[in-house]
């Protein structure tokens, strides 16, 4: 494999929790741009927001955590790595290498999740056809019948009443 040939890269690293949240979002934006000013692109970068630390890094509890995944050159690595060892606000970062097969599982991962997803909501939308017409509707139909009925009822009741003077017997 050429040393120049471009890789897939991916960096997770944590800014000082008193940064304010703007500044956190440009320090992002200048790592991508330093990214692809060196040649590189940037595949996903998502700012995770303030979390808490696994342990203490230099009195921080906390802190806000990036993360970019890009491809680029071998060089360009070294700059990045230079970039968090002198920018200020970043307190820790990691820089991964993904391999051909990382990448391969990975995909065949979301390809999996993807059919899942597919077939799930295929098995929800034949559920939805292939039911029947429910039994409740039946029984709620013949419960209006019989209200009919006991209403039949209350107004013969209130019609004897009338004629017997007015008294309407208690149900």
């Amino acid at each position: 494999m050429a040393t120049d040939e471009p890789r897939v890269y991916e960096t997770l690293y944590v800014i000082h929790p008193d940064v304010p949240e703007e500044e956190v979002e440009t320090m992002a934006r200048q790592l991508e741009s330093l990214v692809t000013d060196g040649g590189g692109e940037v595949v996903k970068g998502e700012i995770w927001g303030k979390r808490r630390l696994a342990y203490k890094v230099g009195k921080c509890g906390d802190g806000y955590f990036v993360l970019l995944r890009f491809k680029g050159a071998p060089a360009l690595v070294q700059r990045i790595e230079s970039h968090f060892r002198l920018a200020e606000g970043i307190i820790r970062h990691l820089l991964l290498h993904f391999d051909e097969r990382t990448l391969r599982l990975e995909e065949r991962q979301r390809q999996r999740k993807e059919a899942e997803i597919r077939s799930s909501v295929a098995a929800g939308q034949r559920r939805r056809v292939e039911r029947p017409a429910r039994e409740p509707v039946k029984a709620l139909a013949a419960a209006e019948g019989a209200g009919e009925t006991n209403e039949n009822a209350n107004e013969e009741a209130n019609e004897n009443a009338n004629e017997k003077g007015g008294e309407i017997p208690e149900a």
